[in-house]
């Protein structure tokens, strides 16, 4: 599977412009199922100098949710992990972008990534803070750590400054399995199976008239066929509310063979351990304040 992600990210030559984040920016467009990620990258994008160890922050007041990104690509990629330092660099981050008071209190290159996203949190326009670190080496506990304690700190200082709104901040590792996962769960359809009786307010109908032999059947004379007009309603899956009440909480996941857009649930306990989803499976590490 990583073979296919990679050989997937190579053939995009768009996000070759982004040299070490192309990666992070497919990610994010694969977890989000994001059309045009050229703007968004305009955007969102603060890798550089002087970044602060953060390479991407996507404020997405549709979804209510903001993302902070790391990235990290190995050369050598025979390696066991990647590196805990990279993970723990994202507590620079962190203390920049939600513990600094005024936009000139941050680097240059973060001021507009730090004012769209404290006028979002002051607006009670964000449920969801997630903070990843993208890299292209197998995951691992050490790693996992770093980000709980990542998470853990952004939830202190935004919970301290906006204590009226709940919000929950959640940090994942995003390495070479988990990635291919996502990737794999975007080209695999869903099938339904079940048969669902849908109430319609109205339908319409059609009424063959044609004499044509290779015509279609509900269009050849004595054949009438009724459609139903149904209304839905669509959301990302990626932040579904997972329960009817939110709570304030830091939540650290370190996934396998999670499906595109999948999340992690709620709990009031901390948990370790492998729980079956559909035919994948995903390892989660859970803290809740």
């Amino acid at each position: 599977m990583t073979n296919a992600l990679e050989a997937a990210l190579k053939q995009r030559k768009d996000l070759d412009q982004y040299k070490a984040a192309k990666r992070t920016l497919f990610a994010l467009q694969l977890t989000l199922e994001l059309e045009d990620i050229q703007s968004v990258a305009a955007t969102a994008m603060t890798d550089g100098p002087d970044d602060k160890s953060c390479d991407l922050l996507y404020v997405d007041r549709d979804s209510r949710s903001v993302i902070l990104a790391q990235g990290y690509e190995a050369t050598a990629i025979n390696q066991r992990q990647a590196p805990a330092g990279k993970a723990s660099s994202l507590h620079q981050a962190v203390n920049w972008l939600f513990g600094a008071q005024r936009e000139t209190d941050v680097p240059q290159r973060l001021r507009s990534g730090w004012k769209e996203l404290h006028e979002a949190l002051a607006e009670g326009a964000i449920d969801d803070i997630e903070i990843w670190f993208v890299h292209n080496l197998p995951e691992s506990a050490q790693v996992s750590e770093e980000l709980d304690a990542a998470a853990q700190a952004a939830y202190g200082l935004v919970s301290s400054r906006y204590s009226s709104h709940q919000i929950t901040v959640k940090a994942t590792e995003l390495g070479r399995e988990t990635l291919a996962d996502r990737y794999e769960g975007s080209r695999t359809p869903i099938l339904v199976t079940d048969d669902f009786t849908i109430p319609v307010q109205g339908s319409f109908s059609q009424q063959g008239t044609t004499g044509l032999r290779c015509a279609p059947a509900f269009l050849r004379p004595g054949f009438t066929s009724s459609s139903p007009s149904i209304v839905t309603a669509c959301s990302r899956p990626m932040f579904a509310a997972t329960s009817g009440v939110r709570g304030r909480r830091a939540i650290s996941t370190t996934e396998s063979r999670r499906p595109l857009g999948a999340r992690p649930g709620s709990s009031g306990r901390t948990t370790t351990g492998s729980r079956p989803l559909s035919t994948d499976s995903r390892r989660v590490s859970r803290r809740t304040l």
